[in-house]
């Protein structure tokens, strides 16, 4: 101990240190001594840390031991775990609605279920239901043949139940990992009954070359962005029999050599033909062909030359009894389209319209939307005259939502609105007011005409689109603000 040694030459030594002197020899053997003597306490001291360490460590880990136990019982006794396999099933399948997402989201059912534990995992892959629906994006080279792989496991996990299918390829996959997709979705041709794909021709022209009758459970189609320029032609054999397809959704640039001969146009019930620049001549053919159609979305080019075609050709009248819902899409240098004239749309209830250029609406187009006497929903992206706007009107007693965007209504049409004698079943409402004189009167009509009659409904949702800034005066901004407070919707676009 530091004890047995003399106290002076303790005191000594700490005054040689602070004061850097040289120690005496007798000194310095003194220090050698209690120095020694240190490590040796240190030793002890070490020695005595170390068994406390390890008792400490054991003591961890019986801690470790007893809170693992702990949670293993409470799983035990978890109140999940009394569920019977019949109720887990029925739960899983109520929150199947969304689809089975690859690359996997965990956060997100039912890849979330099947990391609760094995029993959760074996009743989830057990329920072909749940793996039936499937969207794959494919964004990566690294990861396209992993995430096919997963694809193809999810196909066996949906057992013996259709597959719907939607995947995209956005980037520039190797050929060979393209190749193996188009094989898997070959190999599964006989299962799928709802398949939309975006991504390379190449991706689905081992499925498209396959014989007629290889896909007899499809019932919708999607190909997306699938240019193709290799300059042979395809010609679709595989939809040559496809009894059960009723919806067709193609969007991409057809080149010449692309021919639509076997698609089962009078099968369809949904078809949507978009970036195809499919001409105004063949577009009214398509229709033509048509007969069960309820949905459509149809863009095509019209333009002088397309209407010299038409003109020197005649056109026969084609009815749609089916039709509800049309979208019709114009590009080009757009002169007129001759055929509007000659469909019959004895069930119409939605029809949208846009042209390119601004193309105003013409006369003769008018009975294509206004013969069937239903329209619900009317949307022209085209300017027209207040004229015929009013005789559209008119004669569209059942419009509830009217979308005029860059079209303007004039006093007529507004008085009219505004004591029901015009769409006395309008709720939604967009209009250009593009001068800030006219907004009082349009304020006006809306507030009118819920004071009316019981049977003129109330325009709630409002939307004045705008092409140039203007200021209201205050007297309209305290009246929309009103009209805010009293229930209306009221918004401003600038176009």
């Amino acid at each position: 101990m530091d004890s047995m040694f003399d106290p002076e030459s303790h005191v000594a030594i700490t005054v040689a240190t602070t004061h850097n002197e040289r120690l005496s020899d007798e000194l310095q053997a003194t220090a050698r001594l209690l120095i020694a003597n240190s490590q040796k306490l240190i030793m002890s001291v070490d020695s005595e840390i170390a068994q406390l360490q390890a008792m400490m460590d054991d003591l961890h880990g019986q801690r470790d031991r007893h809170v693992a136990h702990t949670q293993q019982y409470r799983t035990a006794i978890a109140p999940h775990r009394k569920l019977p396999v019949d109720l887990l099933e029925e739960i899983f399948i109520s929150c199947a609605e969304n689809p089975v997402h690859v690359p996997p989201e965990p956060t997100q059912f039912p890849w979330t279920v099947i990391q609760v534990c094995s029993k959760w995992r074996s009743v989830a892959h057990a329920l072909p239901g749940l793996w039936s629906h499937i969207e794959a994006h494919f964004y990566d080279d690294d990861l396209f043949l992993r995430c096919l792989r997963l694809v193809e496991r999810v196909f066996l996990s949906s057992a013996h139940l259709p597959i719907s299918l939607n995947a995209t390829i956005d980037y520039d996959a190797a050929d060979d990992h393209v190749v193996e997709f188009a094989k898997l979705l070959s190999s599964y041709a006989p299962a799928f009954e709802h398949l939309e794909i975006s991504g390379p021709f190449s991706s689905v022209k081992s499925l498209m070359s396959l014989p007629p009758g290889s896909i007899e459970n499809l019932q919708s189609l999607g190909l997306h962005d699938v240019e193709d320029y290799s300059g042979q032609i395809y010609d679709f054999p595989v939809l040559r029999d496809a009894p059960k397809l009723r919806n067709l959704m193609i969007s991409f640039a057809m080149p010449p050599y692309m021919t639509l001969d076997n698609l089962p146009f009078p099968q369809l019930t949904h078809l949507s033909i978009q970036q195809t620049d499919v001409d105004s001549a063949l577009a009214f053919s398509i229709l033509s062909l048509c007969r069960s159609l309820v949905d459509c979305v149809l863009e095509f080019q019209a333009g002088d030359i397309e209407g010299q075609s038409e003109a020197a050709s005649p056109l026969i009248d084609h009815t749609l009894p089916a039709l509800e819902r049309l979208h019709l899409q114009v590009t080009g240098f757009l002169l007129d389209v001759a055929w509007f004239p000659h469909l019959e749309l004895p069930s119409l209830v939605s029809f949208a319209f846009s042209a390119s250029g601004n193309r105003a609406w013409l006369p003769s187009w008018t009975p294509m939307i206004t013969r069937s006497g239903r329209l619900e929903s009317l949307v022209l992206y085209s300017p027209i005259n207040p004229v015929l706007l009013e005789e559209i009107l008119a004669t569209s007693p059942a419009l509830m939502r009217l979308d005029l965007h860059i079209s303007t209504l004039s006093e007529n049409i507004l008085m009219g609105m505004s004591t029901g004698d015009l769409v006395p079943r309008l709720t939604s409402l967009i209009c250009a007011v593009d001068l800030v004189e006219v907004l009082p009167s349009h304020l006006e009509m809306l507030q009118t005409r819920k004071q009316g009659t019981n049977s003129v409904s109330h325009i709630a949702e409002v939307v004045f689109t705008h092409t140039h800034p203007f200021a209201s005066d205050e007297a309209s901004v305290r009246r929309v603000h009103q009209l805010a407070e009293e229930g209306w919707n009221i918004s401003f676009w600038r176009l």
